[in-house]
């Protein structure tokens, strides 16, 4: 950013000087001078416009991967999620089993315990 602002301070220095030992009686400046200027100008442009384009693909890349990042740790967060819940599912199953199947053991205990 620094080369940037002495680049322009030099360009406008240029400008002023050309400006003032190139013009003629009625203070109209050369068409070369000019023209000069003009491309001094425009590839001035061009590098800032060309520097901005090359920070904005870097940004970019960085966001991709960031994205790409963050998609990823998604999925495994949801596949871990699922896991967890067919875990909570499999233990509530096998104790609702065990229950059961104990309620039916102590009602058969009472049944052959049970006085006639």
């Amino acid at each position: 950013m620094e080369l940037d602002s002495m680049n322009r301070k030099v360009i406008a220095q240029m400008e002023n000087s050309l400006l003032g030992t190139t013009t003629t009686g009625k203070g109209k400046v050369d068409k070369t001078v000019n023209q000069k200027l003009t491309v001094m100008r425009l590839t001035q442009e061009i590098e800032d416009t060309k520097r901005r384009v090359d920070d904005s693909k870097l940004k970019l890349t960085a966001e991709i991967r960031l994205r790409h990042q963050a998609e990823t740790e998604l999925k495994s967060l949801r596949s871990e999620s699922t896991a967890k819940k067919a875990n909570v599912t499999l233990t509530e199953s096998q104790q609702l089993v065990a229950l059961g199947s104990s309620q039916n053991v102590y009602m058969s205990q009472q049944m052959h315990e049970a006085p006639n």
